[in-house]
């Protein structure tokens, strides 16, 4: 795995064999902003933009962001959208403790026209290991 970018939030990093990026979230989100928060979407884009991916495995076990409403719509729009048509099969979650955090991730990818397979986990092994299944 590369590392492509990481800041107090998050670390991401891109596997080229497996065609993944692998995104691991902080407990520090508690205390980011929604234009934090859209940052990091930005970098997820960005990896669609400059890798092949066709895997994303999101560990937010320590996720404590909540995803308002209207940031959910903008992640719809200017994230999954566009890793849809950048050919994303699979997105793998692994969930968070924080209830909050992980109904919020849910309604963002229920609201989703997502065409590509979502699950939730709770261990990153099992999450890894349907994704290159």
């Amino acid at each position: 795995m590369e590392k492509v970018f990481e800041n107090d939030f998050v670390t991401v990093s891109y596997d080229k064999n497996h065609e993944l990026v692998k995104a691991v979230l902080y407990d520090k989100t508690l205390y980011m902003s929604a234009e934090q928060f859209k940052e990091i979407m930005l970098v997820y884009r960005k990896c669609f933009e400059d890798f092949t991916v066709q895997r994303f495995l999101i560990n937010s076990s320590e996720f404590m962001f909540t995803i308002v409403p209207e940031v959910q719509e903008w992640t719809n729009r200017e994230v999954i959208g566009y890793a849809i048509g950048r050919g994303l099969k699979k997105l793998a979650f692994v969930v968070s403790s924080d209830i909050f955090a992980q109904v919020s991730i849910e309604q963002t990818m229920e609201n989703s026209e997502s065409s590509f397979q979502t699950l939730y986990f709770d261990d990153e092994k099992e999450a890894k290991a349907w994704l290159l299944a």
